[in-house]
């Protein structure tokens, strides 16, 4: 894949690019149910096929959930808190995304906080 991608001359044939090669270069791909990639906006824009229990990749477009802090006022107000909560849960619990490691990460910070002042 490397050595078709680096021998290529004309790169700005392909609109978008690291999905265009990729079906260039696996011709016989096959398509994956949506709740592969499931884009974030569904859970507000197409409630009758959101369903958290099939979704195994949520695709986070435009802002991303680790440019908001958890335990911030940004965080909290913004529209997709809970997909934001499920990408800290996982990056909090080594990838176990309904745990929740929120809390563990917000009671380490306290415990931090309450160790400086001693």
């Amino acid at each position: 894949m490397e050595k078709v991608l680096a021998e290529s001359t004309d790169l700005a044939k392909y609109k978008f690019p690291e999905q265009d090669f990729l079906q260039e270069y696996y011709p016989d791909w096959v398509q994956l149910p949506w709740w592969f990639n499931g884009l974030k906006t569904l859970v507000s824009n197409h409630l009758n096929v959101w369903d958290e229990d099939k979704h195994r990749v949520i695709h986070y477009i435009k802002d991303k959930p680790w440019d908001v802090p958890p335990h911030t006022e940004k965080y909290f107000a913004h529209p997709y808190l809970r997909l934001n909560q499920w990408w800290w849960n996982a990056y909090y619990n080594d990838g176990d995304w309904r745990a929740n490691g929120l809390e563990r990460h917000a009671l380490q910070q306290a415990q931090y906080a309450m160790a400086l002042e001693e």
